[in-house]
C-alpha cells in the first residue's frame, strides 16, 4: 500500500519515442513504459527525472539497441546539448504524469561538476535533488563523483552545489540514506551471483556498466559507505540501517532507492518484511512530501 518515487531514466523515453516514428517495435516499448507510468502516477505514485545521456548517442538497428556510453554523464554535454536533455526529459515525464516534474536524480550519481546541471534543471523548473548520499565516493574514470562532505542531515538546501547548505538556496537536497557496508555484505552479493537460485535472480534482463578492478576490489577487502537498497542482497539490511536511523535526532528521512535490473523476488520478499516490520513507526512519503520545504516552490 505504500507509494514510491520513481526516478524514471526520461532520455530512454525521449529516444524511444524518436526511434519508434521508424521501428514498430520500439513504438510498442515505448508505449507499454508511458502507459505503466501512466497507470502508476493515477494510483499517487511519483513519476520524477532521472537521467541517463547516454541515450542520446544510441540508435537501435532494426533488431536491437546499439548501445554508446563514450558520454555517459551529463556534463559531457555542451550546455546548450545539457539544457535540452534536460528540457526534453522533463516535458516527457511531466505529459506522461499530467503534472509538473520537479525532482531529479542523477544517472550514476554523476552530478558533479554541478554548476552546468543545476543551470539545466533550473531552467526546467526541478528544484529539488536526491542523488547525494553520506560518505559516497566513486574513483571510475569518466563517471565518478565524491560526496565525502556531504553533511549528515535529513535534508538542506543549497545553491551552487548539493552536498554544501545554503539556508537560502533555492534547490532542496533529500538525501539517499546509506551506511557503512561491511566486506561480509560484498562477499555475499559475490557468493549470491555464483551460486544464485532462481529467487536470487533478477526480474529483468538489464546489466551494470563494468567498473576497474581496484573499485571491486576496495569494496571486497574494505568496508565502504553506499546507499541503504532493496537490490539484491542488500535488501536483507533494511531493518538493521532503518533501527540505527531511527535513534538519530533529529528524526532521519529513511529513503531507500532500487534498481529494477538488480531487484530480485528474495530482495522484495525482505521489503515485504521490513514494511511489515516497522509499519508503526513510518510516515510514508514520496517526493512531492516536501514541496513545502522550499517556500518559494509550494
Amino acid at each position: 500500500g505504500h507509494r514510491l518515487t520513481l526516478f524514471v531514466d526520461a532520455c530512454y523515453l525521449v529516444r524511444a519515442r524518436a526511434e519508434g516514428q521508424h521501428h514498430a517495435s520500439v513504438r510498442r516499448d515505448y508505449d507499454r513504459v508511458a502507459t505503466q507510468l501512466s497507470e502508476l502516477a493515477k494510483r499517487g505514485h511519483d513519476i520524477q527525472l532521472h537521467v541517463h545521456p547516454h541515450w542520446v548517442d544510441t540508435e537501435f538497428d532494426g533488431q536491437q539497441w546499439l548501445l554508446d556510453t563514450s558520454r555517459y554523464r551529463l556534463t559531457d554535454f555542451d550546455q546548450d546539448e545539457l539544457d535540452e536533455i534536460v528540457a526534453d526529459g522533463t516535458a516527457v515525464l511531466s505529459e506522461i504524469r499530467e503534472d509538473a516534474v520537479f525532482a531529479y536524480r542523477a544517472g550514476g550519481w554523476c552530478i558533479q561538476p554541478p554548476q552546468p546541471i543545476l543551470h539545466a534543471l533550473k531552467k526546467s523548473g526541478i528544484w529539488l535533488d536526491s542523488t547525494v548520499y553520506r560518505g559516497g565516493y566513486s574513483e571510475v574514470e569518466n563517471r565518478g563523483y565524491d560526496f565525502s562532505d556531504a553533511p549528515d542531515l535529513p535534508y538542506w538546501r543549497f545553491s551552487s552545489d548539493p552536498v554544501v547548505p545554503d539556508a537560502t538556496g533555492e534547490f532542496l537536497e533529500i538525501p539517499i540514506s546509506a551506511c557503512k557496508y561491511q566486506v561480509s555484505a560484498f562477499w555475499q552479493l559475490v557468493l549470491k551471483k555464483l551460486h544464485s537460485t532462481e529467487a536470487d535472480r533478477s526480474f529483468g534482463d538489464g546489466g551494470v556498466m563494468r567498473a576497474s578492478l581496484v573499485y571491486y576490489l576496495r569494496r571486497l577487502l574494505s568496508p565502504t559507505w553506499s546507499p541503504v537498497s532493496i537490490d539484491s542482497v542488500k535488501a536483507r539490511l533494511l531493518r538493521r540501517v532503518f533501527k540505527q536511523a531511527a535513534t538519530k535526532n533529529p528524526p532521519q528521512i529513511f529513503n531507500v532507492m532500487g534498481h529494477p535490473k538488480s531487484v530480485t523476488p528474495n530482495g522484495i520478499g525482505e521489503v515485504g518484511k521490513f514494511l511489515h516490520s516497522e509499519k508503526r513507526g513510518l510516515e510514508p512519503a514520496t517526493m512531492q512530501s516536501f514541496a513545502d520545504l522550499v517556500p518559494s516552490h509550494r
